[in-house]
């Protein structure tokens, strides 16, 4: 009897691989039970005590397969072997750059490839925080903050002050861009999508970009990009960041080749006397379909 109890306890708790199953052990345990021969990225099934299932589906990831068996997503960045930072599990593999030559941010999904670089060459070491690392002073007062997502990154460029917003090189700058069995296009809309070379399905996207400032929330003496760029935004339904509601906002002009995304901020709102600083460009944020 101890055995079957314990036994049962083990399936309330971990689940059990079949529908058949399930369902016996709920109805025995009066308790859900999960469907584990069922799971998926975003889908969890579980057999109910009424005889009942029911699949719970999530807009992102909230696990990925790893080393053989489903790990909760853990966007969390931790070295590799070869220096460059990663999230701890999620389902497309991200990479970002432990400063120096080379792209800030590469992504690879069943073989195909994209990765960003900074205008200007080599970046500093970033400071990691959790899921973000921050390459401060990329231009004077200007830091870059990369962000891990469920399925791929996000990136911003915060200007920390109204002196670094008069910089000339925020009039227009050009991010590199290197990929692989992917085409970039530019959607009516103004986002961005990078196309499967051969099939032209859509493998990454991105929304349209935009700018915001802090809003009433601004402290002229913040200088640390975590801060300026996450304290001051909320996170969306859809996993990206959103403006403080009383932000001021605007587009960001954005021009689409293969080698590159040229982008041009809003000089309106850099150099306003209202804008409250740090002002964060979201140039765009790099994830996989969330429509495939």
């Amino acid at each position: 009897m101890a055995a079957t109890s314990a036994a049962l306890k083990a399936a309330v708790a971990e689940g059990v691989s079949t529908e058949t199953e399930a369902r016996a052990a709920a109805q025995k345990s009066g308790q859900s039970v999960e469907v584990t021969g069922l799971r998926q990225e975003r889908r969890t099934v579980v057999a109910n005590s009424d005889g009942t299932f029911t699949a719970k589906e999530f807009a992102e990831p909230v696990r990925t397969w790893q080393g053989g068996q489903w790990a909760d997503i853990d966007e969390s960045l931790v070295r590799r072997a070869d220096g460059a930072w990663a999230p701890k599990a999620t389902t497309a593999d991200v990479t970002f750059s432990a400063g120096g030559e080379g792209p800030f941010a590469r992504i690879r999904v069943a073989g195909r490839e994209l990765a960003l670089s900074w205008p200007g060459g080599d970046l500093p070491k970033p400071v990691i925080d959790g899921d973000s690392a921050t390459y401060e002073n990329v231009l004077p007062d200007v830091d870059l903050v990369v962000q891990a997502e469920p399925d791929g990154f996000g990136h911003l460029v915060v200007v920390n002050t109204p002196e670094a917003a008069q910089n000339p090189d925020l009039a227009r700058f050009e991010i590199g861009v290197d990929t692989k069995a992917l085409t970039l296009q530019e959607t009516a809309s103004g986002a961005l999508r990078a196309l499967d070379s051969s099939s032209q399905g859509v493998v990454l996207e991105a929304g349209s970009p935009v700018m915001w400032d802090a809003g009433d929330g601004g402290d002229p003496s913040t200088t640390t990009a975590r801060a300026a760029a996450f304290g001051t935004a909320s996170v969306s339904a859809a996993g990206g960041l959103e403006p403080p509601p009383d932000a001021a906002t605007a587009p960001v002009e954005m021009e689409v080749a293969q080698d590159k995304l040229t982008l041009i901020p809003s000089q309106d709102l850099l150099t306003d006397p209202g804008t409250s600083f740090p002002v964060v460009i979201d140039p765009i944020e790099k994830t996989t379909s969330r429509t495939s």
